[in-house]
């Protein structure tokens, strides 16, 4: 039941995205991280504004590189 935001250069193209919403955007740039770490209905970043966030780079590994335990976590 949570509220999911997809970021990506593009649409994914093998299959339908699960997300509720989608945005096409490159997060190497600041602007394009700023707009889309704001909740629904929000003008302004306030903490806590996302329970999670999730970033899997395919340069990194994808996900054989998130399922080792290896990598950065926040939460």
């Amino acid at each position: 039941g949570y509220w999911v935001r997809g970021v990506d250069l593009k649409y994914p193209e093998f299959g339908k995205t699960e997300a509720d919403e989608f945005v096409i955007g490159d997060l190497r740039n600041p602007l394009v991280v700023k707009e889309v770490m704001l909740a629904p209905n929000q003008n302004e970043f306030e903490e806590g504004s996302f329970d999670e966030v999730y970033q899997f780079a395919a340069d990194m590994g994808g996900a054989g590189y998130v399922f080792t335990g290896d990598n950065d976590f926040y939460k």
